[in-house]
């Protein structure tokens, strides 16, 4: 398994780069209504194509990414090979497999409401949440694998 994480607002955009992306993958990027989302999008992509053109030995241009009814990304062209992206703040992770389905997520801890969560757990993560008095940390410890 591969895992990459990085800085997206660290990434300067060249106008080469642009010519590695399809006309359908320039549609999508183009239906993001903030500018922000639509650079985040691009080098999502890139970051993409760019890695597993490395790890498999495979063109840029031959590499075709495709999205199931989830949002989840896959490879046309390999359907046995797996990977799944996630972003939060600044960060981008890509998470890869040659055997198994991988999801990755990343989530910066932010104040929320807790109350507005409690209708998603289960029982005993609502019991576990409750015996702790920082209830916060321990929300964003319930959906942390290791």
């Amino acid at each position: 398994m591969y895992l990459y994480i990085c800085n997206y607002k660290k990434i300067k955009i060249k106008d080469e780069y642009r010519k590695k992306i399809t006309l359908e993958e320039n549609k999508k990027i183009n239906s993001y209504f903030k500018i922000e989302d639509r650079q985040r999008f691009f080098i999502e992509i890139l970051l993409m194509k760019n890695l597993i053109s490395e790890i498999c030995n495979i063109k840029i241009e031959d590499i075709i990414i495709e999205y199931n009814e989830f949002g989840k990304p896959y490879l046309k062209n390999d359907l046995n090979y797996k990977f799944n992206i996630s972003h939060s703040n600044e960060l981008i992770v890509i998470g890869m497999d040659f055997e198994n389905e991988i999801g990755v997520d990343i989530e910066f801890k932010k104040n929320i409401n807790l109350e507005s969560y409690i209708k998603i757990l289960k029982n005993d993560e609502i019991q576990k949440l409750n015996t702790r008095e920082d209830k916060l940390d321990k929300f964003f410890c319930l959906f942390h694998y290791s």
